[in-house]
């Protein structure tokens, strides 16, 4: 987009100077890169603006746009007032408006003048528009008394257009240049407080995901902003095939799925205040429910859920066991019936199998079981082998100790599904098993056990993770070797060793 700015008129122009058509349109398809409106005390630092490929594509609104919101995601107040000198000596007065945005302020001043400009400008270029009046002029405007009075009249207009969806949307972007806001404030107030453009803001929107833009991302982890999201997933986890991509709520219009992924990503990296919330009003469940119904949504879904497995790290265990108490196993049971969806649970389980995940698995014909059964028979290599080493490591814990017959069978099982694994050679398969330190912490637990201790170990030998992750597990590699009169064979000794090696 142009770096070309559309000011407000400054001050002894004439304000009848409308923008010609060529100049409206060209702006209806970028944010311009303007500085707002100096105060006369000298000009303000100009507002950081994002960089060509944010689009703001979702155009001008006007009373159609729907009603603006009242979430405070921008909120204004007139702090106080200040008298400064200009240049020639003459005093004036200056309004010191306080600006939140989304919950970060900052302050921007402006003289009567200048809202007199930004007043006249919004009522040229909307001709509809319906604003309160101005305080009366030609009165003396550093008396105490009219300042006082103007301030509290000056902020009930700011604050009336504030709540305008026609001023919130039109091109010129009058106000938010006058309140010295860039584009991403622009576009997240928008998505927020005018319901009739988020099909277009929250595809711009969605690039505050990009790592560029991470000093305004921020935004996205918002109240008023995950309220929406949350709102957007329980949309598309009720919609039906034929709703999607076919208008209504904006995140079933055409790419409307996509665009609420991305910005849930956003929101869950934005901030532990945001993530904590979408993960308390069950987002797991949410998309994976958007996945039952269509598994070509899986893709999108990753967008969000990969931030949750990176950004909760430690803790994921905990978001998971909890997600499965809410009723999230008989979801992963339908998606591991999904070929396309069977290694995104594999993988899922895998970076989270400690004991309250791993409980409602260990029940005899359960629909744990049959889940890991149906992991192992995948016709996806890797996702078969992960169902071999997730039932693997419940032999390791015990979890079928109560049962030996149970014990014995999974073991089988166990030994079945790896042996040969040639798919266990793919850089991608060793990145998963060996990818966290927990998840290398559980392999060594497998190594702890008799039984079990050889077939990891081969399964190892074949993966050859990066050394840094076989240092480790160094330690239990190490008294397999040395330990001659333990339980190990010469072959496990051996392999161990060439692990070391």
């Amino acid at each position: 987009f142009s770096s070309t700015a559309a000011r407000l008129p400054e001050r002894g122009q004439a304000a009848a100077a409308a923008p010609s058509r060529c100049s409206r349109l060209r702006a209806a398809a970028r944010f311009l890169e303007a500085p707002p409106l100096a105060s006369r005390g000298g000009r303000l630092p100009s507002a950081p603006m994002l960089s060509d490929e944010f689009d703001a594509d979702f155009g001008g609104g006007t009373a159609a746009a729907g009603q603006s919101s009242t979430a405070s995601s921008v909120t204004i107040r007139i702090a106080r007032t200040e008298e400064q000198i200009s240049a020639l000596m003459q005093r004036f007065t200056v309004y010191v408006i306080e600006v939140s945005d989304f919950g970060r302020s900052s302050e921007v001043s402006h003289r009567y003048s200048d809202f007199e400009a930004l007043h006249r400008s919004l009522l040229m270029d909307c001709p509809s528009l319906r604003l309160p009046p101005l305080p009366p002029k030609g009165v003396d405007g550093s008396d105490a008394a009219v300042v006082a009075s103007r301030k509290v009249e000056l902020e009930k207009i700011l604050r009336a257009m504030l709540h305008n969806p026609e001023v919130l949307m039109e091109k010129q972007l009058h106000l938010w240049k006058f309140l010295n806001l860039p584009n991403p404030a622009v576009i997240a107030s928008r998505f927020v407080m005018v319901p009739g453009s988020r099909g277009g803001t929250s595809k711009s929107l969605s690039k505050l995901t990009e790592p560029r833009y991470k000093d305004d991302v921020y935004r996205l982890g918002h109240s008023s902003v995950v309220d929406l999201l949350l709102e957007g997933a329980r949309e598309l986890r009720t919609a039906g095939e034929a709703d999607a991509g076919h208008g209504g709520h904006w995140a079933r219009q055409q790419g409307g799925r996509t665009a609420l992924c991305q910005l849930l990503a956003g929101a869950l990296g934005a901030s532990d205040t945001a993530r904590a919330r979408l993960l308390e009003a069950d987002l797991f469940s949410h998309l994976l429910a958007i996945v039952e119904r269509n598994p070509d949504a899986l893709d999108d879904a990753r967008l969000a859920l990969n931030v949750v497995v990176s950004r909760e790290a430690d803790r994921l265990p905990a978001v998971v066991a909890d997600f499965l108490r809410r009723g999230g196993l008989s979801q992963l049971a339908v998606l591991a019936q999904q070929p396309r969806c069977q290694e995104f649970v594999a993988k899922l389980l895998w970076l989270s199998w400690d004991a309250p995940v791993r409980a409602p698995f260990s029940q005899p014909r359960g629909s744990g079981l049959t889940l890991l059964q149906s992991l192992m028979r995948s016709q996806t290599p890797a996702c078969a082998l992960l169902g071999a080493v997730l039932l693997g490591g419940m032999v390791a814990n015990g979890d079928f100790d109560a049962e030996p017959a149970h014990r014995a069978e999974a073991l089988r099982k166990v030994a079945v599904n790896l042996s040969g694994a040639e798919a266990s050679i793919d850089p991608q398969f060793a990145k998963t098993l060996c990818g966290s330190n927990a998840t290398i912490t559980r392999l060594a637990g497998m190594l702890d056990d008799r039984e079990l201790a050889p077939i990891i170990l081969g399964l190892l030998c074949a993966a050859k993770p990066p050394p840094a992750k076989l240092g480790r597990i160094a330690g239990n590699l190490a008294a397999i070797v040395g330990d001659r009169s333990g339980p190990h064979n010469e072959e496990t000794r051996a392999r161990a060793a060439e692990l070391l090696l």
